[in-house]
């Protein structure tokens, strides 16, 4: 596999990250994976519950504990990992 193909300048035996001007997503798909909630993600402003999705670690100021859209089971598992 060449590096060249894949986002990398080859420069005898050194790699450069070519740098892109496009979003890694469509702005639509960036725009529904997190939400930026300050509230407890309880309606449908929360554009996490309003596409049927709970609420992760991707998300803003829910993450502070007051998230009811956001499933506990995995917060948990995720602590446990850390110890």
């Amino acid at each position: 596999m060449d590096p060249a193909n894949w986002g990398w300048n080859v420069q005898g035996d050194k790699f450069t990250l070519i740098m892109m001007d496009n979003n890694p997503a469509p702005n639509i798909l960036l725009n529904r994976i997190h939400c930026n909630c300050s509230a407890q993600c309880n309606t449908l402003r929360c554009s996490c519950k309003k596409y049927g999705l709970e609420c992760t670690g991707a998300c803003g100021s829910c993450q502070d504990g007051n998230c009811d859209n956001m499933n506990q089971a995995s917060i948990l598992d995720e602590n446990e990992d850390c110890f």
